[in-house]
């Protein structure tokens, strides 16, 4: 539910250390704070949230809404559960009258029986409009909402919902709540948040990060021996990020790989001045910069993180490693009395993923596997950016042929009970995404993708139960259902039809 803020990298140690200084705090009794064109004197700080809350208790709850994320990440019906679940975290005592119907069936329900409540998006927003509306929840508490990324909510996800409708039901939130509930909302400047909050106080957040831009440049290249270069540095890479702290991130990387390789002060001031500013430009730079082998890896990475990520799956880090594996022997998973595999070092490999993906790339823990590190874009828009490279350039071809051999041979593996556990998760969702991937990626590449995918399953006695069996989590169970679908379609001649409950 808050992955998405666990993926945030740890800021640098002195920014935005002013908010915390003493300063004169902004009174105001509107219930709205929303990143607009005016720059504010000062920032509403937590203190001042205390004071407002009074003798009550100050609660507070967030989300982040992130369209390259689960379903859930990117709706409504999301938004509303998490903070369903935070809010009565606080106030567990409400549940019964929340969720009345679940009470009651939990309740009576035997208890030597696992009982698995399932509540129905239908049913979330009703329930988190009662306990807005319910004055019992406001005895003891005030609650400040913080809700990133608006403009990351996707619209029609849910019901057709836009994002004028998002607009609604938060004001409706505010009016249920009756002055108890403060929201505090973050966009990229759309024209319908722009309209919608005009009169609300705000701010635009790069009028306040140049001066934390300067001092994270100052700080990154502190061995930077010539000073009249730093302060340029730290005077021009802020102003042309345009506000954007992950440009400049990305930016003061390439330079200190160049310092790396004893780059002169000129080389590093034509360097800075070939790189493109905004996001979309550079991250085309970077790739356009990789090694051609780097390149393609990249590529076919995005793309099978974007599957996976379309499906609520996780990529593990050591999938990069099964790519290399692949390149080097493409039957390596058929090998008869295959031996040990000790797992990666996976400080090694975050290194290797570094240097290979120009830092496109990154890793954090997942959720579904305990200690499992999975694989992440370093920014929502990377897979968005690269569409159109991964549809027409040469390295898409290349793509589909590796990954053409990988459905042919690889998947018909008998050998998968014997490999190291966590190494097989990670082939696994590997072969998932090839699964999933074959009618958008290999559709041009191939003259008939069903007819590969046909003969993996009829290979043996049901191979996709040998996947179920080697995997047993209600993803693959779920995935398994899906081949097989796919089998009794194909055999009416309907196989067109069946490629859409594969993907």
């Amino acid at each position: 539910m808050h992955q998405r803020f666990d993926a945030v990298h740890d800021a640098h140690e002195d920014t935005f250390k002013w908010i915390y200084e003493p300063t004169e705090a902004i009174e105001t009794n509107n219930n709205m704070s929303y990143e607009e064109e005016k720059l504010q004197e000062a920032l509403k700080t937590k203190d001042t949230l205390i004071q407002w809350a009074g003798t009550k208790k100050l609660a507070f709850t967030s989300f982040f809404f992130w369209r390259n994320g689960s379903k859930a990440q990117k709706s409504l019906n999301g938004l509303c559960r998490s903070i369903l679940h935070d809010v009565l975290q606080e106030r567990p005592d409400l549940i019964p009258e929340i969720f009345p119907g679940q009470w009651d069936q939990a309740r009576h329900a035997p208890w030597k029986v696992e009982n698995r409540l399932e509540i129905p998006s239908s049913a979330i927003k009703d329930a988190l409009e009662r306990l807005l509306q319910n004055d019992k929840l406001y005895q003891q508490h005030k609650f400040c909402v913080f809700i990133d990324g608006l403009d990351e909510f996707e619209p029609g996800i849910q019901d057709g919902l836009d994002y004028i409708d998002l607009v609604n039901v938060l004001r409706q939130w505010t009016i249920h709540a009756d002055g108890n509930l403060k929201l505090c909302l973050s966009s990229r400047e759309e024209g319908v948040f722009m309209s919608e909050y005009e009169s609300d106080p705000g701010f635009r957040l790069q009028d306040l990060t140049r001066s934390d831009m300067q001092e994270y440049v100052r700080s990154r290249l502190s061995s930077l021996e010539d000073e009249d270069l730093k302060r340029d540095l730290a005077t021009e890479i802020p102003r042309r990020s345009s506000g954007i702290f992950l440009w400049t991130y990305l930016v003061i990387r390439t330079i200190r790989n160049k310092m790396t390789h004893k780059a002169t002060s000129e080389m590093l001031r034509k360097h800075l001045t070939t790189l493109p500013r905004g996001l979309v430009s550079l991250f085309q730079h970077i790739l356009q910069q990789l090694e051609p082998e780097d390149a393609k890896k990249t590529l076919r990475i995005i793309d099978a993180l974007q599957t996976v990520k379309s499906n609520d799956l996780e990529l593990p880090l050591l999938t990069f490693t099964l790519l290399d594996e692949y390149d080097k022997d493409s039957e390596f998973s058929l090998r008869e009395g295959l031996e040990y595999e000790p797992i990666p070092d996976e400080e090694l490999l975050q290194t290797q993923l570094r240097g290979a993906c120009g830092g496109l790339l990154e890793c954090h823990k997942g959720t579904r596997y305990e200690g499992l590190q999975i694989l992440e874009f370093v920014h929502r828009s990377v897979p968005d950016i690269f569409q159109n490279e991964i549809e027409h350039s040469e390295l898409a071809r290349q793509m589909g042929a590796a990954l053409h051999a990988t459905v042919e041979e690889d998947l018909s593996n008998d050998n998968w009970a014997v490999r190291e556990p966590v190494i097989l998760s990670a082939w696994q969702f590997f072969l998932v995404y090839t699964i999933l991937n074959i009618y958008w990626s290999l559709n041009g590449f191939v003259d008939d993708p069903g007819n590969i995918i046909e003969r993996f399953l009829r290979q043996g006695a049901d191979p996709y139960c040998r996947i179920l069996i080697a995997c047993e989590t209600s993803e693959q169970a779920s995935f398994s259902k899906r081949l097989t679908m796919f089998v009794a379609v194909r055999d009416d001649g309907n196989a067109p039809i069946a490629s859409e409950a594969l993907l």
